[in-house]
C-alpha cells in the first residue's frame, strides 16, 4: 500500500499488507517494555514491520528484543539518536531516519516518546510520498517545565494520530490541546499474569517481628522522584521504626540518593537512623525482589501507565502511589484509596502505615486487583486496539490483516517467554 497524498495522514486504499515502522530513541525502561508488548501482540498479524532504534542509552533488554524481532521477520535499522539536544546531532539523526524511510517505505511511522517523536515526525516530512504518522508520547514531560508543552504544541500537527497508553494520558493530550479526542486512541500495555505469579507462600517472620519492607523501583530521575521516596520512608519510620526502605534502579540522581540514604537525613533534615534505606542496582528479573516487599511505593511525578504498579498487583503486592495520570487508571475502585496527592508526604506515610498495619486486608485488595489486571491488560486487547488505531489513521480497515502466520511465530513467542524473565526497573 502506498500513500497518494503528500499530506500527513492522507492515504489511498490499501493494496498490500500495511507497512509500519516503529521509531524509538529511549530503548530502556517502560518505552522499551511497550515495544516488547507490541512484538508480542503483533506476532500473529499480517503486517510488514520495521524498527528504527538507538543504542546510546539502551538497557540489557534491547539485544534479546532485537533477536526476537529478527526471528519474527521485522526489519531492523540502528540509528544514531541521543537524548541530549545538539543541533548537529539532530540533523544527522533526521538524515539517517530519512534514509530508513526511503528504504523501508512505511505506510505508518509510529514514533515512541518525545525525542523519537520529534525526529521521526520531521524525517517523515522529508520523504515523498509522506507516511501517516502516529505518535505515542509515553508520558508527557510537561510537569517538568512549560518548554515541553511548547515543543509538543509546535509539532502536534505533524501526527495524524496520537496513541496514549492509558485513558488519563489520552485526557492529558486533549487537555493540553495537542489533538482533538477523535484523533487520540488508547492502547493499553499488556501484563503477563502467567509470568507475574504471586509466590505460593510468603515469609511472614519479618512482619511478625515488626520489620517491614517498603520498595520503590525505577530510574533515579526527576520523573520518578526517588528523593521523595526517602522523605516519605523517613516520615513513616517516625511512626514505625522497623520499616526498611529499598529502591531498585540507577540513574542521574544516584549519588544524591546514596548521600541522603547514608546520612540518615531527609530533605527536611530530620535525623533518622542511617542504613535503613538501601539502593540496589538494576535487576534483570525484578520478580523475586518485588514479591518479597510488603508494599510498593510509587513516587512518580508523571507516568503514561506505570508498569511497576500493575506488575506489583499481579504479584499481589499492595501499592501506595502518587495520584497522577497512568497510575490512576490502574488503581481503581477500592484501590483508588491508596493514592496520595503529589507532594503530600504525610498522606503517603499515613497510607503506608495503614497498609502495613492491616496486611491481610491489603493482600486481599491486591489479589482482587490481580484479576482485574489480567482482564484489562492482555495481548488480545492490546492487538485489537493497536490495529484499530492504525486503521483509523490510514483507512486501511480489514485489509491490514490479522491472519495467524505459522506455528513458527508461536514457537518464537514461547522461546521469548522462557528467556525474558521480567522487566528491569522502569
Amino acid at each position: 500500500m502506498r500513500i497518494a497524498s503528500a499530506a500527513v495522514g492522507e492515504v489511498s486504499a490499501p493494496s498490500s499488507p500495511l507497512r509500519v515502522l516503529h521509531v524509538l530513541e529511549a530503548t530502556l525502561g517502560g518505552t522499551l517494555r511497550y515495544m516488547e508488548n507490541i512484538a508480542q501482540c503483533l506476532g500473529g498479524t499480517d503486517l510488514c514491520l520495521g524498527f528504527a532504534y538507538a543504542t546510546a542509552r539502551a538497557d540489557s533488554r534491547l539485544d534479546p528484543l532485537l533477536t526476537r524481532l529478527e526471528d519474527q521477520g521485522w526489519k531492523l535499522y540502528p540509528v544514531s539518536m541521543h537524548r541530549e539536544i545538539n543541533v548537529a546531532a539532530e540533523l544527522e539523526s533526521v538524515r539517517q531516519l530519512r534514509r530508513v524511510l526511503q528504504k523501508f517505505r512505511p505506510d505508518v511511522v509510529h514514533c515512541h516518546s518525545s525525542k523519537a517523536g520529534v525526529l521521526g515526525r520531521v524525517a517523515s516530512l522529508l520523504v515523498r510520498p509522506s507516511p501517516a504518522v502516529v505518535y505515542s508520547p509515553h508520558a508527557l514531560a510537561i510537569p517538568l517545565g512549560r518548554k515541553y508543552l511548547y515543543i509538543e504544541r509546535l509539532l502536534r500537527k505533524l501526527a495524524g494520530r496520537f496513541i496514549a497508553v492509558s485513558d488519563s494520558e489520552a485526557g492529558d493530550i486533549v487537555h493540553y490541546q495537542l489533538a482533538p479526542s477523535d484523533r487520540v486512541s488508547v492502547v493499553y500495555p499488556l501484563i503477563d499474569c502467567d509470568d507475574f505469579k504471586p509466590p505460593a507462600n510468603r515469609d511472614a517472620s519479618a512482619r511478625a517481628a515488626g520489620r517491614f519492607s517498603v520498595m520503590g523501583v525505577g530510574r533515579l530521575t526527576a520523573q520518578k522522584d526517588p528523593l521523595r521516596f526517602i522523605a516519605i520512608v523517613r516520615r513513616l519510620q517516625e511512626m514505625m521504626p522497623g520499616v526498611e526502605g529499598v529502591w531498585i534502579g540507577d540513574g542521574e540522581l544516584r549519588e544524591t540518593f546514596e548521600q541522603l540514604a547514608a546520612t540518615g537525613r531527609d530533605t527536611e533534615s530530620r535525623s533518622i537512623r542511617p542504613g535503613s534505606i538501601h539502593l540496589i542496582p538494576w535487576q534483570q528479573d525484578i520478580r523475586p525482589f518485588l514479591s518479597a516487599a510488603d508494599v510498593l511505593l510509587s513516587t512518580s511525578r508523571y507516568e503514561s501507565f506505570g508498569y511497576m504498579v500493575a506488575e506489583a498487583l499481579a504479584l499481589e503486592v499492595p501499592v501506595v502511589a502518587s495520584r497522577i495520570s497512568g497510575t490512576s487508571d490502574i488503581l481503581i475502585g477500592e484501590l483508588a484509596g491508596n493514592m496520595y496527592g503529589p507532594g503530600d508526604d504525610a498522606e503517603a506515610a499515613d497510607l503506608l502505615k495503614r497498609v502495613l498495619e492491616d496486611p491481610a486486608r491489603s493482600r486481599q485488595w491486591a489479589a482482587s486487583a490481580r484479576a482485574t489486571v489480567r482482564e484489562r491488560f492482555n495481548a488480545r486487547s492490546m492487538r485489537a486496539a493497536l490495529l484499530d488505531a492504525y486503521s483509523r489513521t490510514t483507512g486501511a480497515g480489514s485489509r491490514m490483516g490479522a491472519r495467524t502466520k505459522t506455528s513458527r511465530t508461536s514457537a518464537i513467542d514461547r522461546r521469548w517467554a522462557s528467556q525474558k524473565g521480567s522487566t528491569v526497573a522502569e
